[in-house]
């Protein structure tokens, strides 16, 4: 059985949508990260860049990612606790 089909089992495709897919997308390789991480474009040519550090705009990217699942996770836990405190947590 796979990852989706155990979240989809337990109610959860939500998660697996969203947080899931998204923590796996910089857990794992795919192949969108193996091109933003190993290749840069050198005047026009594809370039083969091991161990390069990120660039500005990809930490950018990756990092307002991280914070919209730790937001969005975060409204969801209180909402389904009900502390009330779920407006906390709105963009």
């Amino acid at each position: 059985m796979s990852i989706e089909q155990k979240f989809r089992r337990a109610g959860m495709q939500d998660i697996y949508d969203g947080v899931y897919r998204t923590i796996s997308s910089y857990c794992h390789n795919n192949v969108t990260g193996l091109l933003g991480r190993h290749f840069k474009a050198d005047q026009g040519l594809a370039q083969l860049a091991l161990f390069a550090p990120s660039d500005e705009v990809n930490t950018r990217a990756m990092l307002q990612g991280a914070y919209s699942v730790c937001l969005t996770a975060s409204h969801n836990i209180h909402a389904r606790f009900g502390t009330g405190q779920e407006y906390l947590f709105k963009e």
